[in-house]
């Protein structure tokens, strides 16, 4: 009889902050909402005003009217109670099949804290029922980052938009994508031999022989 691992983002989540905690050597918490709240603009602002030059940072306004689009997700890390960073996004409203990756900001850089972030949200977006997910970014940053190859180890490739948008991004969500962003996730404790299980309310079951 084979024997089933199922996982799901809550707790994949769960897994995420053992990862991040081990790495950073001390308690680090993974916050989900689907709404704003005064502390959340809060966290997102101050997260923002050091991450971002200033043409790149949203007014409270315009978090909060963003907050309202179907489909909004938010996901913040805590480093014991300091947010550290964040990532929201929500429904293309031309395209409801479509997840549209708004923005991804991290204090902290060579931890895993992006890839979390990044690994969490595709899983999201296949439970969700989500086709595809896109972003706008840019080659590289102010600060040297290579953003554009940072998306492409996720799966990202790059597609035809207006040059004044900056770099247009997309990526498939596929039970494929899903079972190697696991594979990643996982810490080899928790894989087996057998195969693993990855339930979505949307799709059909996948499974793949194990041989993040």
């Amino acid at each position: 009889m084979l024997s089933y691992l199922k996982y799901s983002l809550k707790s994949v989540q769960k897994i995420a902050e053992e990862k991040l905690t081990e790495s950073f050597g001390r308690p680090l918490y993974i916050k989900i909402k689907n709404h704003v709240d005064e502390a959340t603009l809060s966290a997102i602002r101050k997260i923002e005003s050091s991450a971002f030059r200033e043409e790149l940072r949203y007014t409270k306004e315009e978090i909060l009217d963003k907050s309202l689009n179907d489909g909004f997700i938010l996901i913040l890390v805590y480093d014991l109670n300091k947010p550290v960073a964040f990532l929201f996004g929500y429904s293309e409203p031309s395209n409801p099949s479509t997840f549209y990756l708004d923005t991804v900001a991290t204090l902290i850089e060579g931890k895993g804290l992006g890839s979390c972030l990044i690994n969490l949200i595709l899983l999201h977006c296949y439970e969700s029922g989500y086709a595809f997910i896109t972003l706008r970014t840019e080659e590289e940053d102010e600060k040297g980052r290579r953003l554009r190859r940072f998306y492409e180890k996720f799966g990202f490739r790059v597609y035809p938009c207006d040059p004044r948008e900056g770099i247009a991004m997309i990526n498939e969500i596929d039970k494929l994508n899903i079972i190697l962003l696991l594979d990643k996730i996982l810490p080899s404790e928790k894989k087996n031999r057998n195969e693993v299980f990855v339930q979505s309310s949307f799709y059909s079951p996948i499974y793949r022989v194990v041989a993040k």
